[in-house]
């Protein structure tokens, strides 16, 4: 029933993308989303979530290696398939309205496809359909990407990941003679290069979850519209990333200091996106920040407690919803305003608005109290600190701060329409239900503390904090970077180049090249001048051939 399910919405898809249409585009977006939930919620209803099964085909059979390709439900995969689906629905019922989109029923085409691609991610079984599951799955990506800048980095960088776990299953296959999971732990056990093989995996679970140092195309997203933008970050580094990390998680026995590496960089990418998300003047490249964030929290509970981290998944990701519908309403109100230094005082024109995101931010504060309270783990700490930090400053900027918005933008400042807040009804009542048990004197105490933090604005007392650029979308660190890193690598590549291509290509490689196309016009020349020697040359040449073809299928050689 669940691939009949996800057969379905590969149909939908398909009927999106090639039926375009210019009239009624909003209209037939509606339909699309109504059709999907309509499918989704036929499928839940008629099959248990929760209940294990599984569907498959027969699809890779030779003596050498037996595959099949297929789809899975139950257990371990619930949380995923849930919220999976969740993201779907919600950027299809954002993609009827939202004022930026374009193209909205080819792009909810490809969210129907890449959703069907996540089903085959979630439910691989062999490292053969999760490898091809992601290939495809960064193609339809880089189709779904308007910009082409953001194009070229997001393909750059997952192509590198690709290509990193195309070596990584190479020696696996090499060695276990498997493509199987179970393969990893005995992979893991008697691998001949532990060192290599280890960081060839973090290397590529790095980028694929937006993790410090390679998180650059996920923050060129903020090109493109809010839609889109929110659906590529959660599926890619929230949804996918993770897969990956879960899946191959026996990896990082290969080396003592496996599971120590991604504790420390998920905590530098914390620290990055707390300074990103407090300096950055893009609105949407916050929230992307606020992603990276999120990203670091779940790589380190897989690191810390694997076994409970599938019930954590489903809260962490209804508060990336909610959290990323909060922090879009000033860009809606403000005439789709991207930069905050243009925003300031909106509380004046937008106190509804303004009290639907304290709400939503006390809910939240609910859902990690419970987590605490459920798992103590430090990290859920660490992860509220910096949230709170980060929310309150954003607010007294936009809401509390001093009036920099030009008379266009107050022109049209007011609070969305109320259709934009129906996510927050939804995954508000939804967390509610996950964390009922945390006592009401808690969440009022949250919306005091985060009123008074975002009104009083104490870190705009900092000239960094408050200096803006329109030009400067703040990469937190960046000078540093630049000097450590990248001066560094830009005076070899320098030298590289003018030893290689001036030295060994226009000196070397030119000259050669030259003499060769000489030697091959006057061979030519000569052929064609002489009959008797053209003749006798192309004879023994198609003799040649034959003969090297008879002993090739003989297997001489």
């Amino acid at each position: 029933m669940f691939a009949l399910t996800t057969l379905k919405i590969l149909a939908a898809g398909f009927m999106a993308f090639l039926f375009q249409k210019n009239r009624l585009a909003k209209s037939w977006a509606f339909v699309l989303f109504i059709g999907v939930a309509a499918v989704i919620a036929t499928g839940f209803h008629h099959f248990d979530v929760f209940q294990s099964s599984l569907w498959y085909v027969p699809w890779i059979k030779t003596p050498a290696l037996n595959l099949n390709l297929g789809l899975k439900t139950g257990g371990e995969f619930a949380p995923f398939i849930l919220g999976g689906s969740a993201v779907l629905l919600y950027s299809l019922y954002y993609n009827i309205f939202y004022p930026l989109e374009r193209d909205r029923l080819r792009a909810g085409g490809l969210y129907a496809f890449i959703f069907v691609l996540l089903m085959f991610i979630l439910s691989a079984g062999n490292m053969m359909q999760l490898f091809l599951s992601l290939c495809l799955l960064d193609v339809l990506i880089f189709i779904l990407i308007s910009d082409w800048s953001s194009k070229r980095l997001f393909l750059a960088f997952n192509l590198t990941a690709d290509a990193l776990l195309f070596v990584l299953f190479a020696f696996v296959w090499g060695q276990e003679n498997s493509l199987y999971f179970s393969a990893l732990k005995l992979f893991s056990r008697h691998c001949s290069y532990p060192e290599l093989v280890f960081w060839l995996w973090f290397v590529a679970v790095s980028i694929k979850c937006g993790l410090a140092f390679f998180h650059n195309y996920l923050l060129e997203l903020k090109a493109i519209s809010f839609v889109r933008q929110n659906f590529v970050a959660v599926v890619t580094v929230l949804l996918s990333g993770v897969v990956l990390f879960y899946k191959t998680f026996s990896l990082t026995s290969l080396v003592p200091y496996g599971a120590l590496a991604f504790q420390i960089l998920a905590a530098v990418s914390l620290l990055w996106a707390l300074i990103g998300s407090l300096v950055s003047d893009y609105l949407k490249a916050r929230i992307l920040y606020f992603y990276m964030m999120l990203s670091a929290l779940l790589v380190a509970l897989i690191v810390l407690d694997r076994n409970n981290f599938l019930s954590l998944l489903l809260p962490l990701l209804a508060v990336g919803g909610l959290m990323a519908s909060v922090m879009i309403l000033p860009l809606i109100a403000a005439a789709n305003e991207p930069l905050v230094s243009h925003t300031g005082g909106f509380a004046r024109a937008m106190m509804f608005s303004l009290f639907v995101s304290l709400v939503a931010f006390v809910v939240e504060i609910w859902v990690f109290l419970s987590l605490i309270n459920a798992f103590n783990q430090w990290w859920i700490v660490a992860f509220v600190l910096c949230h709170f930090i980060a929310f309150s400053h954003f607010l007294g900027q936009v809401y509390f701060g001093d009036v920099r918005a030009d008379e266009r933008v107050w022109a049209v400042v007011k609070n969305p329409p109320l259709i934009y807040f129906i996510p927050f009804i939804v995954l508000g009542v939804g967390l509610g239900m996950f964390c009922c048990d945390i006592k009401p004197i808690e969440g009022i105490l949250s919306f005091s503390l985060l009123l008074f933090f975002s009104w009083k604005r104490p870190l705009c007392r900092y000239e960094f904090l408050e200096k803006t650029d329109e030009r400067r979308d703040v990469k937190p660190l960046l000078s540093f970077y630049e000097k450590i890193f990248l001066t560094p690598l830009r005076l070899v590549g320098r030298v590289l180049w003018l030893t290689v291509d001036f030295l060994f290509v226009e000196r070397v490689m030119v000259a050669l090249l030259r003499r060769l196309i000489v030697i091959l016009i006057r061979t030519s020349m000569f052929l064609h001048q002489n009959m008797r020697v053209c003749g006798w040359f192309f004879l023994l040449f198609g003799l040649g051939y034959v003969a090297a073809v008879f002993f090739w299928q003989k297997g001489a050689f």
